[in-house]
């Protein structure tokens, strides 16, 4: 896992940077205020678990999940016959999470708890590795887990914590995923990738001159662009999906204003107000199971949802010169290559489709095509062991070992009917 990060100071930019702050602050607490307001006045709209339809031998990546809204995302996926593989820093939390919703008679589902720290890209590439060497599918891809208002520090990969936590590291991810993910959809029914965003997003505004906030750094701004950055890379990967014929679907999700850990270094009076004033956990998993399982939002790819309805974002989002700058600064910070457009498409159908393989190359990840020697009937079977587990099992995964940078992992093509 990851080492600790460097402590430092945040770049001031001077006197400018601090009318920037100042300015920005006012921007955060009158943009918190309309959307707190807004939401106390909107009725919530609920993700009736009951009503949804079971999806047994499906699975689902979440980063977080045992804590604040992505436990009450995860015990809901459970219910509803999901196999959820959870990405976490802490195995033991998350094993007694499961173990008190087996106690509480949810006794649907299976989970596999898999290592990960999202300050170290090292650790996400170990994580998804374990993903792609174990599963042939990845149905769903949640990418939960985040960070705020944290005080200015490094990773070890050299790059702002909430930066690297909310966004980086989740896009290294998804890109590293995405083979398993379009393995899973068909034309019928896409695969999907849900960003957990946020309203913070709405007075973000990026420098593609200084996208990381080297010049000047503000905690509430870096949370706000963060967030802004995962609405850009949605729409934009959605577009990139849409264009080059994959079964696969981004969205981003605001989950509402909730009263979870994720404010835990305010003073306990502030979070007392929160607690009064904000959503609990368990509406704010609605709306990200909305867009996670709903067929409502089938052809909704690459928008962004507050309250289960489509929402306006910010105007930067469909800026295609700020899409591009941030593509392009996201694969040099996570060493990807941008090779996208080189990758076999998937027919609707899967017919004569190349397989997909993932290769390691000096820590950079590419996929190229390579012909398929195997069958339906290979896939099938495939399919069949890799969940067999008991309905109450649940799989705490060691630490990889490390791997060559030879060693590949092959997706077979196959027909889908």
């Amino acid at each position: 896992m990851g080492s600790a990060g460097k402590a430092a100071k945040p770049p001031t930019g001077g006197i400018g940077g601090f009318f920037q702050r100042s300015w920005y602050a006012l921007l955060v607490l009158l943009n918190a205020t309309v959307w707190n307001m807004y939401e106390l006045f909107t009725p919530h709209k609920k993700f009736d678990v009951k009503k949804a339809t079971r999806r047994p031998g499906e699975n689902v990546v979440i980063t977080g999940g045992a804590r604040g809204i992505g436990k009450e995302i995860v015990k809901k996926l459970l219910m509803l016959d999901l196999h959820v593989i959870m990405g976490v820093r802490n195995e033991t939390a998350a094993k007694t999470m499961v173990d008190e919703f087996r106690k509480a008679r949810i006794t649907t589902g299976t989970v596999d708890i898999l290592p990960l720290d999202l300050k170290s890209f090292e650790s996400v590439r170990e994580f998804a590795t374990q993903v792609l060497q174990k599963y042939t599918k990845i149905h769903i891809l949640i990418n939960n887990a985040g960070l705020y208002d944290q005080p200015y520090e490094k990773t070890e990969d050299g790059y702002e914590i909430t930066f690297q936590v909310n966004y980086l590291s989740h896009f290294l991810l998804t890109n590293m995923l995405l083979p398993k993910l379009t393995y899973a959809g068909t034309s019928e029914k896409a695969s999907r990738i849900v960003n957990v965003s946020s309203i913070a997003h709405y007075p973000g505004k990026i420098d593609v001159d200084d996208i990381w906030m080297e010049k000047v750094f503000g905690q509430n701004w870096a949370y706000g662009n963060s967030k802004l950055m995962q609405g850009i890379s949605s729409k934009d990967f959605n577009d990139r999906l849409v264009k080059e014929g994959y079964p696969v679907r981004s969205f981003s999700v605001h989950p509402g204003c909730i009263a979870s850990g994720l404010y835990e270094t305010y003073p306990k009076i502030v979070q007392g107000y929160f607690w009064l004033m904000f959503k609990n956990c368990e509406k704010g998993a609605d709306g990200v199971l909305y867009v996670a399982l709903s067929p409502d939002v089938e052809k909704d790819g690459g928008k962004y949802f507050q309250n289960c309805s489509t929402f306006f974002q910010n105007s930067q989002v469909d800026n295609i010169d700020v899409q591009k700058a941030l593509w392009e600064a996201s694969c040099k910070a996570t060493g990807w290559k941008d090779s996208m457009n080189a990758k076999p498409k998937v027919s609707p159908n899967r017919k004569n489709t190349p397989a997909i393989v993932i290769t390691k190359d000096s820590g950079a990840e590419s996929i190229s095509s390579a012909k398929s020697k195997a069958t339906k009937d290979d896939l099938e079977r495939e399919s069949e062991t890799e969940n067999e587990t008991s309905p109450n099992e649940v799989t705490v995964s060691p630490k990889p070992t490390p791997t060559s940078k030879e060693e590949t992992d092959t997706i077979p093509s196959v027909d889908s009917n």
